[in-house]
């Protein structure tokens, strides 16, 4: 098994964990080079499943906190 990763694959990893913890876009971006957020998080930023069970416990807690 080739273990080599790709410095592309560690800018994704970068961008999309950064993003994910919180970090601003805008920072994320620049830190990467990239001079528009959208490039970056068209291109760089990937979903990963605790995106989504995260924003579906969120959306959870607005419905059923507003009841």
């Amino acid at each position: 098994m080739n273990t080599r990763m790709h410095l592309y694959c560690l800018r994704h990893s970068y961008a999309t964990l950064s993003l994910l913890a919180g970090i601003d876009p805008k920072v994320v971006s620049g830190s990467l080079g990239h001079t528009r957020v959208s490039f970056t998080q068209d291109t760089y930023q990937h979903l990963l499943p605790v995106m989504s069970r995260d924003a579906a416990e969120r959306v959870g807690r607005v419905l059923f906190n507003s009841l």
